[in-house]
């Protein structure tokens, strides 16, 4: 076997495949794990997270307010021990045998010293471990490697690996000579040589190309295209831009560079943290609505697609609406509505605990159990994708529950939010990469460190140059680093680290042979430190914007004409011979569409267009009417509303209020948001204390809250759903509207146009043969506004303004209706945005004034078209 070694090419993909037996490109990682395959040495690792829980035993076994580590360990202990570990296996990497001189004054590496007494025999070995049983098994177990050349020489290496590789047969790197005139080949000889010299002049050959965009999109749509024209002997060293330039490959139908990054936010990944989240006390509703939307889950998708449908509007869990929902997928699942239900009971309506206190390991634990089952147990019709991303999901998980077994038997009953979220994380570790993005067919040798570039290419495009990460500077202190040393632990100078790395940073240029093509970030990002050192061989260096080269210059982009947005027309006129399905059944708020904005109308209920309701949480104005309904609806439905006196009141109030925001709006329970709900709460107690003493004194005997209201009209069936119908003792109705607030209501019943209650009030005649008296009360004002003082007591009525009452209101409505009815059978229909004083607009002169509605309640208001500025 021979093999090429790299202290960077774990996981590159630096040169084309090639018909060849027992060669390859290898890493560390890569070189260790052939290495023990040949010496027998293979056995299972233990994760990364499993080590942490270890170590984090053996910190607190010897924990005491003397060692060093004490202060922060109570704060975040698997942070520590995952810091702490981190610093074990450097100092071991380098040498270090795990003692320290008896003359050492620093605490720090005497507490290090002592805990690494408990650590060898507790925790799993680690890289410097698995080394040192290869230097072992070398002494006296053969291997099959032929040769080793070193491409990272061995001086740079930690110790352990320098001794293990004075034992196998390495051979220097191969060095090829070059010569030319050109400016790339100038370039690199000043670069390699590292002399300085008078500025070289520019000679614009081609050799080399430099490129800058506005934006890292623009860039990586220049990249993928430059990728597509130079597929032979190219090198593509990717950066930040990466997964951008791997999606334009793809919509351009070019094949796919496999530049996927690993990623701990993969979706099978995210449903453990989600499970973890909703166990917190109170309810945290934004991971509630991940859950309930999460396309892999352990609740059936069609239960939870119809749980979430409810939370735009009553966001929480529990209550009627929620209850309603679930007798629903009782009908829907019929035999498995069991299952279906159990499911949802375990992940969402379970107990939830005090982040203060913490949860107990063992509900942690038997959740990790049944999620690493679920992810178990992929669909038999499962594509490679979801398999894949199953299979990265039950890692997860069983690392979890392995961590927490670990956790439980080391006497740990329970854990804060922080350091479940920390053993969450620590168990993700880096994630897994995207399986949908492999490198394809047709794709280019492609490299995400400059130390991988090992081989020379005809061309090597190198984009977009952001600054890299340097090398941090070690935490100890100098005498603890000559302590060390003292050891034989030979940590390399920080100064030391920084040169290998800009040695490495020229490699991609070195690996140019005829042409080389450099895109710079956007002018706000930070440059690259081999930008900086080729520019300054030159006295300038021509650099071509990105939006040229795509704005139409290069001969091989298509022309695409420009084509105006749609342009807002007063009347929509229908193919002839359409025809609308007829309304089985019509509700005020389909007839106020139909009157005063019928292209609205013609959207939302004969095309049936629906906004996401997934995609927008009720706005605080609408969710708290909302929520004064429930609890209004609720008091009048399980009370005597009427008998109650104020101080029995108050006692069922706080209760209900804190019941109802659980159920139905979980989001002021959300962290920032309790002044919000102390305000809400002040301001519904007030209201109700009102409305309760105006029905009290208006000698109210029956309040119906809610009532289903039934009846017809010319166009057909109509119903309705007053918020309050009040009856008399002498048969007196009134009905009640409840707002949240609002200027327009006062003048809507002075100058007789509010329709809603009308057409609410016409239905109640229908079915008793009275009409009522209307009225609206603003809840977050504590005000009730009528026009009938008769009817409410001590309350001053709305001077009205006309002369008509809410009979004449229903008549002039009909008048309306019908004028509308007429346009639409000619397939007319009106898009009233402004008012207009044209003749086709203008309704009958019994009919009602056309009123512009509030656009912020139109949904399809940008379907409408755009003015000349769009």
């Amino acid at each position: 076997m021979k093999l090429r070694f790299g202290l960077h090419l774990d996981g590159q993909h630096g040169r084309y495949a090639s018909n060849q037996l027992g060669g390859s490109d290898v890493g560390p990682l890569g070189l260790l794990t052939i290495m023990e395959t040949q010496l027998g040495l293979v056995s299972p690792q233990e994760s990364a997270s499993e080590r942490i829980v270890q170590y984090r035993d053996c910190l607190l076994k010897l924990n005491s307010e003397e060692r060093f580590f004490h202060a922060s360990l109570e704060r975040d202990d698997f942070g520590v021990a995952a810091e702490l570990l981190e610093w074990r296996d450097t100092w071991r990497l380098h040498g270090w045998t795990g003692t320290i001189p008896s003359d050492n004054t620093s605490v720090r590496l005497n507490d290090m010293a002592e805990v690494e007494a408990l650590a060898i025999s507790q925790v799993a070995p680690g890289l410097a471990q698995r080394l040192n049983a290869v230097l072992q098994a070398l002494k006296h177990r053969k291997h099959l490697i032929e040769s080793i050349e070193l491409l990272t020489p061995v001086g740079v290496l930690p110790l352990l690996w320098q001794r293990v590789l004075e034992q196998m047969p390495c051979i220097a790197e191969k060095q090829e000579a070059t010569c030319g005139t050109s400016t790339l080949w100038h370039i690199q000889e000043r670069l390699s040589s590292g002399k300085a010299g008078p500025p070289i002049p520019w000679n614009d050959d081609g050799s080399v190309i430099v490129a800058r965009s506005e934006t890292l999109s623009t860039g990586a749509r220049w990249l993928a295209e430059t990728l597509r024209k130079n597929a032979n002997s190219t090198l593509y060293v990717a950066s930040t831009a990466a997964q951008t330039t791997e999606a334009y490959l793809a919509a351009a139908d070019h094949p796919r560079q496999g530049l996927s990054d690993t990623n701990a936010f993969r979706p099978a990944l995210q449903v453990l943290p989600l499970t973890i989240e909703l166990l917190w006390a109170p309810v945290n509703f934004h991971a509630l609505i991940q859950f309930l939307t999460h396309p892999i889950s352990p609740v059936a998708v069609r239960a939870r697609r119809k749980l979430a449908g409810i939370q735009s509007d009553y966001p929480g869990v529990g209550g009627p609406r929620w209850q309603a929902v679930l007798n629903e997928l009782d009908e829907d699942y019929g035999e498995h509505a069991t299952k279906v239900r159990s499911s949802i009971t375990y992940w969402i309506e379970h107990d939830r605990y005090d982040p203060a206190t913490g949860v107990p390991v063992a509900v942690l634990l038997e959740r990790a159990q049944r999620l690493t089952e679920f992810f178990r147990n992929s669909p038999g019709d499962a594509s490679p994708a979801l398999r894949h991303a199953y299979a990265s999901g039950f890692s997860q998980c069983q690392a979890f529950a392995t961590n927490l077994s670990r956790l439980s038997a080391q006497g740990v009953e329970l854990l804060r939010p922080r350091q479940v979220n920390q053993l969450a994380r620590q168990s993700t570790a880096r994630g897994n990469d995207n399986p949908l993005r492999v490198a394809e067919v047709g794709s280019v040798p492609c490299i995400s460190h400059p130390d991988a570039a090992i081989s020379q290419y005809n061309t090597v495009i190198w984009g977009p140059l952001d600054a890299p990460a340097l090398p941090s500077p070690w935490p100890w202190s100098k005498s603890e680093m000559a302590t060390l040393a003292k050891t034989g632990c030979r940590l390399p100078d920080p100064g030391d680290l920084l040169q290998q790395e800009a040695e490495a940073w020229l490699k991609p240029v070195l690996a140019a042979r005829q042409q080389l093509i450099l895109l710079l970030p956007p002018p706000d990002h930070e440059i690259h430190p081999v930008w900086q050192a080729i520019e300054s061989l030159f006295k300038s260096v021509p650099v071509t914007s990105v939006e040229d080269l795509l704005s139409g210059t290069d001969a091989t982009l298509d022309v695409v004409p420009t084509k105006p947005l749609p342009a807002i027309k007063r009347w929509w006129q229908l193919p002839e011979g359409t025809k609308l399905a007829p309304t089985v059944e019509h509700s005020y708020s389909q007839l106020e569409k139909q009157i005063f904005n019928p292209y609205h109308w013609l959207l939302s209920y004969a095309a049936r267009l629906r906004s996401g309701s997934l995609l927008s949480i009720a706005d605080d104005f609408r969710l708290k009417g909302l929520l004064a309904h429930s609890l209004v609806e609720r008091f009048y439905e399980a009370t005597d509303g009427g008998e109650m006196p104020d101080a029995d009141f108050t006692t069922w109030f706080n209760p209900a209020f804190d019941q109802l925001i659980v159920e139905e709006g979980a989001v002021y329970l959300m962290p920032g948001r309790r002044t919000d709900l102390e305000n809400l709460r002040l301001t519904l107690h007030r209201a109700m204390i009102e409305l309760r003493r105006l029905l009290r004194n208006a000698g109210v005997s029956l309040v119906e809250a809610e009532r289903q209201l039934a009846g017809h009209f010319p166009g057909g069936n109509l119903t309705g759903k007053s918020d309050l119908v009040l009856s008399k003792p002498n048969g007196d109705l009134a009905i009640v509207d409840l707002k949240w607030s609002g200027s327009t209501h006062r003048d809507r019943l002075a100058n007789n146009r509010h329709l809603q209650l009308a057409i609410y009030a016409e239905l109640l005649r229908q079915s008793t043969g009275r009409w009522p008296s209307v009225a609206y009360f603003l809840l977050s004002q504590a005000t009730l506004l009528s026009r009938d003082d008769g009817c409410f007591p001590g309350v001053t009525p709305v001077a009205d303004k006309t002369g008509e009452n809410t009979a004449q209101l229903w008549l002039r409505f009909l008048e309306t209706w019908k004028w509308r009815q007429q346009q639409f059978a000619e397939g007319r229909f009106e898009l009233v945005l402004e008012e207009s004083d044209e003749p086709d607009s203008m309704p009958p002169d019994n009919g009602l004034t056309i009123e512009v509605l509030n656009t912020n309640y139109n949904e399809c208001l940008h379907l409408a078209g755009w003015g000349e500025q769009a």
